[in-house]
């Protein structure tokens, strides 16, 4: 659905009030990342990809306060002279599901999807062999929901019935399980560490079937050191807002609702 809201200048522009929020949400979520990696001192090349990180997100949060600066004076401007351009915003509705798709466009994107899957698919043989892009690199401490259902078997089999556990078999299901542009939200990653912001992405092709679900750690932690030593190595108690819109972004979950989704995944007490 399309708004046209007509101001008086005649001069087209996007909503104000919503690109200010979209960009506070993302200098949010760099200024999350960047806090993470920054207390994370790692070793030789994990270490490298670590500073490259931090230099990739600085640039970018940079650049960000530059487009905030010049939205806040372009908002000041139309608060003074009591003009505004025209504006226009639109949103997606999604058709009824019994409504027929077009056979022609299934079968080019069908096509398109079968040779990812077939590029990918070469690719996992080589994904993982060498060290810097290795799943033992990338999974930083973490030890699986199965080792977290030794001591938490309640909650554990809460989670087996949520989405979360779900996540990569609908990849399956819909053959886009060596899309690399959908792996890393339905894999079992270290959200609270940011492990996305340095990771290489061919190596989630190279990820073990334990870690194939959106499982435990990727909530509350990586649990490794947690299982032999919990009192010493404490994991969050529930994941914050800006870990869960690390995936629920505005693009694949636009009526993402933090506190009500919480409730819907929060695992017994106990």
């Amino acid at each position: 659905m399309l708004d046209i809201n007509l101001g008086t200048t005649r001069k087209w522009g996007i909503e104000n009030d919503e690109e200010l929020a979209n960009l506070q949400n993302r200098l949010g979520s760099l200024n999350w990342q960047l806090s993470r990696l920054e207390k994370k001192e790692q070793h030789g090349e994990k270490e490298k990809n670590r500073l490259k990180a931090i230099i990739r997100l600085q640039k970018e949060k940079q650049e960000l306060h530059q487009q905030l600066s010049a939205l806040q004076e372009t908002m000041e401007e139309e608060k003074r002279s009591g003009t505004r351009n025209d504006h226009f915003s639109n949103r997606f509705i999604a058709l009824a599901k019994n409504l027929p798709n077009d056979q022609a466009t299934r079968v080019k994107i069908g096509d398109l999807n079968e040779a990812i899957r077939a590029l990918n698919r070469k690719a996992k043989k080589t994904a993982g062999k060498s060290p810097d892009t290795s799943i033992t690199s990338l999974s930083y401490d973490i030890a699986g929901s199965g080792v977290c259902e030794t001591c938490h078997p309640a909650q554990t089999e809460f989670w087996k019935n949520t989405r979360h556990a779900a996540a990569y078999e609908t990849l399956v299901a819909k053959r886009k399980n060596f899309d690399l542009s959908c792996l890393a939200c339905h894999l079992t990653l270290n959200l609270q560490n940011a492990t996305m912001a340095t990771m290489q992405q061919t190596s989630l092709l190279a990820f073990p079937s334990d870690l194939q679900s959106v499982g435990c750690e990727t909530c509350h932690g990586a649990g490794k050191k947690h299982s032999t030593r919990p009192q010493q190595y404490r994991l969050a108690k529930n994941p914050g807002k800006e870990v869960c819109l690390t995936c629920h972004t505005k693009e694949h979950d636009n009526n993402f609702d933090y506190d009500r989704k919480l409730q819907l995944i929060s695992c017994p007490a106990g």
